[in-house]
C-alpha cells in the first residue's frame, strides 16, 4: 500500500481556507499570544498573514483597491528615510533599517488592504473570534498577572529568552490590549450589547493598569475621550483630531520647549522617576534637533547618541536608543522633511476615517484607535521597532475587518 505524500493531503486543506478563516483566526490567537510575547506574537503573525493574504489573493484573484494617496505619502517618506543613511552615524545599518521598514509597509498595507475585501458573513466571522480571543486573552493576562508570570517565566526559560523583571514584563501586552479594546468595543455596539462594552472596557483598563506602561494608561483615557468627542462631532470631528495630530508631529520640538518652560515641568527633570527621564530625553533631543533642522541626523541614528548614564536619576542615559517619543525621533533622524511627510500621512488618515465610516460607532471606534496609538508613541517605543509596527498593521487590519461590509472599503 502507497502513502499519499503529505503536500497532496495538505493541498486540499490549504484550498479550504479563506480569508474569513485567516482573519478571524488572527482576531482569535492575537491576545493570548501577546500575553506571552507581544514582540514575537506580533512578528510571526504579521508575516503568517501576509503570506496567506498573498496566496488567497492570487488564487481568488482579488480586485484590491488601493488608496493611492496613502501610498504615496508612506512611499515618499520611507525612501527618503533610507536615502538619509547616506548621512547617518551607521550607513549600512541605516540602509538596512529602511530596506525592512519598506517591506513592512508593503506587507502591512497589503494585509490591510485584503482586510477590506471580506464579505459581511466573513466578518460576523472575525468579530465573534475577536471577542472570544479578548475574553480568552483577557482570562490569561489576568491569570499571569495574579501569578506572577508563571506561565510567561517558564516559557521564556525554555526558549532561552533574556532575564525580565515583573514590573515590566506585561507593559507590551497592557499596549496590545490598550489597542484591541477599541475594534473590540466596536464589535459590541454594533450587537447592541453596551453594557457589555462597558465591562470589556473597564476590564481593560484594569488589566492594562496593572501593568507599569503608563504610556497605554493614558492611550485608554485619550481614546476613550476622542470617542466620545467624535460620536458627538460627527465626521468633522475626525478630520479636527487628523489636523491636531499632524500638527502636534509638526511643533513637537516646540511643545517640548513650551513645556520645559512651565516650572513644574521643568523640576520634573530633576526627579528620579519615568517621567523625568523623558523629559531629560526630550530636552536633548530637541537641542540635537536644533543644529539638523531640516534634514536630521539620519534614519536610527538615535541609537548611536547615547552619553552613557545608567539608571533613571540625574545621570541617566539622555538618548537609551531612541527618544520615547516618535514624533521626536522623526524630528531628530530625518529633520523638518521627515516631520512634513509623517504629518500629512496622519492627516490624510484621519480624514479618510472621517469621510468614509458611515456608522457613527465605527467612525468613532477607529478614531479612538488611531488617538490611542498616538498617545502611546508620544511616552514610549521607538517608531522603528519592528514589532511596534507590526502590532500596529495587525490591529489595524482587524479592525478593517470587523467594520461593516459597506464601510469597510479596501484602502480606506
Amino acid at each position: 500500500m502507497t502513502t499519499e505524500p503529505a503536500r497532496d493531503r495538505l493541498t486540499p486543506i490549504l484550498k479550504d481556507i479563506s480569508l474569513a478563516h485567516v482573519f478571524a483566526g488572527l482576531a482569535a490567537v492575537l491576545p493570548a499570544l501577546s500575553v506571552v510575547s507581544a514582540v514575537a506574537a506580533s512578528v510571526v503573525l504579521i508575516a503568517m498573514t501576509a503570506l496567506a493574504a498573498i496566496h488567497i489573493g492570487l488564487r481568488e484573484r482579488l480586485a484590491l483597491r488601493w488608496s493611492w494617496p496613502l501610498i504615496a505619502l508612506a512611499g515618499v517618506f520611507f525612501l527618503y528615510a533610507t536615502a538619509s543613511a547616506a548621512w547617518a552615524p551607521a550607513p549600512a545599518e541605516a540602509l538596512w533599517t529602511g530596506v525592512r521598514l519598506i517591506a513592512l509597509f508593503a506587507g502591512g498595507f497589503l494585509v490591510f488592504t485584503v482586510a477590506g475585501t471580506l464579505g459581511e458573513e466573513a466578518r460576523i466571522m472575525v468579530r465573534r473570534a475577536l471577542l472570544i480571543g479578548m475574553i480568552v486573552g483577557g482570562i490569561f493576562f489576568a491569570i499571569e498577572l495574579i501569578s506572577g508570570g508563571a506561565i510567561t517565566y517558564a516559557i521564556r526559560d525554555t526558549t532561552g529568552a533574556p532575564p525580565k523583571a515583573f514590573s515590566i514584563l506585561f507593559n507590551r501586552t497592557g499596549s496590545v490590549f490598550a489597542l484591541l479594546i477599541w475594534p473590540c468595543l466596536m464589535v459590541l455596539f454594533l450587537r447592541r450589547q453596551y453594557i457589555a462594552a462597558a465591562a470589556a472596557f473597564a476590564a481593560t483598563c484594569g488589566l492594562v493598569w496593572q501593568t507599569e506602561s503608563g504610556a497605554s494608561v493614558l492611550g485608554l483615557s485619550m481614546g476613550a475621550l476622542t470617542m466620545v468627542g467624535v460620536w458627538l462631532l460627527g465626521g468633522r470631528g475626525g478630520r479636527w483630531i487628523g489636523l491636531m495630530l499632524g500638527a502636534t508631529v509638526l511643533c513637537a520640538p516646540l511643545i517640548v520647549a513650551g513645556a520645559l518652560a512651565i516650572p513644574a515641568l521643568s523640576e520634573a527633570i530633576a526627579g528620579s522617576n519615568s517621567f523625568g527621564h523623558r523629559m531629560r530625553i526630550w530636552e536633548y533631543a530637541t537641542g540635537m534637533i536644533a543644529n539638523h533642522p531640516v534634514f536630521g541626523l539620519g534614519l536610527d541614528a538615535s541609537r548611536h547618541l547615547a552619553t552613557g548614564g545608567t539608571g533613571i536619576g540625574a545621570n541617566a542615559d539622555l538618548m537609551p536608543l531612541h527618544p520615547h517619543n516618535v514624533p521626536i525621533q522623526i524630528w531628530l533622524e530625518l529633520g523638518a522633511i521627515g516631520a512634513l511627510l509623517a504629518a500629512a500621512f496622519f492627516t490624510v488618515v484621519c480624514r479618510a476615517v472621517a469621510d468614509t465610516i458611515d456608522d457613527r460607532n465605527c467612525r468613532a471606534g477607529v478614531m479612538a484607535a488611531i488617538v490611542c496609538a498616538t498617545s502611546i508613541i508620544a511616552l514610549s517605543y521607538g517608531a522603528w521597532q519592528w514589532w511596534w509596527l507590526s502590532a500596529l498593521w495587525l490591529v489595524a487590519a482587524i479592525t478593517c475587518a470587523v467594520l461593516p461590509a459597506r464601510t469597510g472599503k479596501p484602502g480606506t
